[in-house]
C-alpha cells in the first residue's frame, strides 16, 4: 500500500500499474519533502529529506536511489520518465536551467 501526495503519488501509481515496483517496496511521503521507502527483501529502510522544502526534487532523487540500489533497472526507470520535469521555468512558464540530480550511494560498514 502507498501512501503518498503529489506528483510522486502518480510516480509511484504509474509504477505500480506497469509493475516497475510491484511488491518490492512500500513508501510513505510527509511535510516538508519528506519521503521514506522500505524494501521488503533488501532488509533496507530509505529517508529521503530535502531541505530547502523543494519537493520538486524528490521524484528524480528517489528514482535515482532505487536504481543504484538496483531496485529498478534503467528500463523501468524511463518508463516513469514522462512524471520527472527537469526544467526550470520563470514567472512566464520559459524554461530558464534544469535541474541534475547527481549523487552516488556509498556502502559504509558498521562496526
Amino acid at each position: 500500500m502507498l501512501l503518498l501526495t503529489g506528483k510522486i503519488k502518480i510516480l509511484c501509481e504509474e509504477a505500480i500499474e506497469l509493475n516497475s515496483f510491484g511488491d518490492r517496496l512500500f513508501s510513505k511521503s510527509g511535510a516538508g519533502s519528506f519521503y521514506a521507502i522500505g524494501l521488503k527483501n533488501k532488509g533496507i529502510g530509505i529517508a529521503v529529506k530535502v531541505e530547502d522544502w523543494c519537493s520538486e526534487y524528490v521524484p528524480p532523487v528517489v528514482i535515482s536511489i532505487l536504481l543504484q540500489l538496483n531496485v529498478i533497472d534503467i528500463c523501468e526507470s524511463r518508463k516513469l520518465s514522462q512524471y520527472l520535469d527537469y526544467n526550470i521555468y520563470n514567472y512566464k512558464n520559459e524554461i530558464v536551467g534544469f535541474k541534475e540530480i547527481d549523487f552516488k550511494l556509498e556502502s559504509k560498514k558498521i562496526i
